[in-house]
């Protein structure tokens, strides 16, 4: 009964990447609290305190492609073990950094790591998974690593106060040394003499042929991190503190109320992009999500803000699915039709795979590089109402984008 439960919901085969995901962002989430605190204390000004956190997200954002090649060369098990242990060992040393100056070049570095079992896990998806189970699987690798995010800063915040500021950075290592073990463990690589040997070749020498429905994923997964980059972590806290007159405890009970409202709604989200299609869900979720972040600008006081929030976590909870999803229909359409995706052969180079999911990672990463400066340029030159303008624009041209596109009705399997 568990297992048809378990097959009813998700695939199976997501589990051993759900497991790592949980295990990596539990581990990212220890340094949240602790990271500004620690570059602070070498005695830098605030720019370079941010510039410690913008080191890793501009390594992880110019290596995404080339991990994605890398990928297709190793597999997935070696891809995401390699990267955490990329992680592990540039976090242990960041705990030990002399200067500042080390201590930007070791977390850039860490960036390559995360690039690399980012693509890693992608890949195992869109190799494990069938195509026409990919919105459930997301909802539940995407709600790992939200469940992960969630838990993690609490217990980094309390390891600081036992270890000082440099235990998580320890505590950080050790755990992205356990999720290279727990790949290696569970994304298992086929034998070289398996009947799937000849597919897997197949699908090695297929390439990645450029159609609307990846223009698709790739632009839905970019504005999805945009808004979450841009608006959710930046222009929310701005506006909930200085046009709403909120104090920290409150801004944060937004920020909870999101989660919350993301993390109910992955799972029918999921089912949904599975059984009605990716358009079907995926068009009216992002023009609802632009709708909800102008919703912020009609709320009043407390209860305003927080029900403003949970509407744009659950609409972002149910646009999060659909980017991975979207991949998944553009691999498929780039395979030859007698390559199968199957578990067995998820540890092996994945092909067109690796870099599809570098590209969308790249798309992911480019969005949330990008809009914390541009929605917060925008809030000092012209004010908050034309801020959101930016910050809805590129959701709005996702959803006109996958209007567009003729991708078939995903569902072959029933959802229970």
């Amino acid at each position: 009964m568990v297992g048809r439960w378990v097959r009813g919901v998700w695939d199976p085969a997501v589990l051993p990447a759900a497991a790592v995901a949980i295990v990596v962002a539990l581990g990212f989430g220890l340094l949240v609290p602790v990271l500004p605190i620690y570059a602070r204390s070498f005695g830098g000004a605030a720019w370079q305190v941010g510039l410690v956190v913008t080191a890793f997200a501009a390594m992880r954002l110019v290596s995404d492609v080339p991990a994605g090649w890398l990928v297709d060369r190793i597999g997935s098990a070696r891809a995401v073990a390699l990267g955490c242990a990329i992680v592990a060992v540039s976090s242990a040393a960041a705990g030990l950094a002399p200067t500042y100056e080390w201590l930007v070049a070791l977390r850039g570095g860490g960036g390559i790591g995360s690039a690399l079992f980012s693509a890693g896990l992608t890949a195992y998806l869109l190799a494990a998974v069938p195509r026409e189970r990919m919105g459930r699987a997301m909802s539940l690798f995407n709600g790992s690593f939200l469940a992960g995010s969630a838990f993690g800063p609490t217990v980094g915040g309390l390891a600081a106060g036992v270890l000082g500021l440099r235990g998580p950075f320890f505590l950080y290592a050790g755990f992205c040394t356990a999720a290279a073990v727990v790949a290696l463990w569970t994304l298992k690589p086929i034998p070289r003499h398996s009947r799937q040997a000849g597919h897997h070749a197949a699908a090695a020498a297929a390439p990645l042929r450029f159609s609307p429905v990846l223009a698709a994923a790739l632009t839905s997964g970019f504005a999805q991190w945009w808004l979450l980059g841009g608006f959710r972590f930046t222009l929310v806290p701005l506006y909930a503190a200085e046009a709403l007159g909120l104090d920290a405890s409150a801004i944060g009970l937004g920020l909870t109320a999101s989660a919350l409202g993301n993390l109910g709604v992955l799972a029918p989200a999921g089912a949904a992009a599975d059984r009605y299609g990716r358009r079907a869900v995926g068009v009216p979720a992002f023009v609802g999500l632009a709708l909800s972040v102008g919703a912020l600008l009609l709320a009043d006081g407390l209860m305003g803000y927080v029900m403003a929030s949970a509407l744009f976590g659950a609409l972002a909870g149910a646009t999060s699915v659909i980017p991975g999803a979207l991949l998944a229909d553009a691999v498929a359409r780039s395979l030859p039709d007698t390559t199968r995706q199957t578990p067995a052969m998820a540890g092996t180079g994945g092909g067109v795979r690796g870099i599809a999911a570098g590209w969308q990672q790249t798309a992911n990463d480019l969005g949330n590089f990008v809009a914390p400066v541009a929605i917060g340029l925008a809030v000092d030159l012209a004010g908050y109402p034309p801020a959101v303008v930016v910050a809805v624009l590129p959701a709005l041209v996702a959803a006109a984008l996958m209007a567009t596109i003729r991708a078939p009705r995903a569902a072959t399997v029933p959802v229970r």
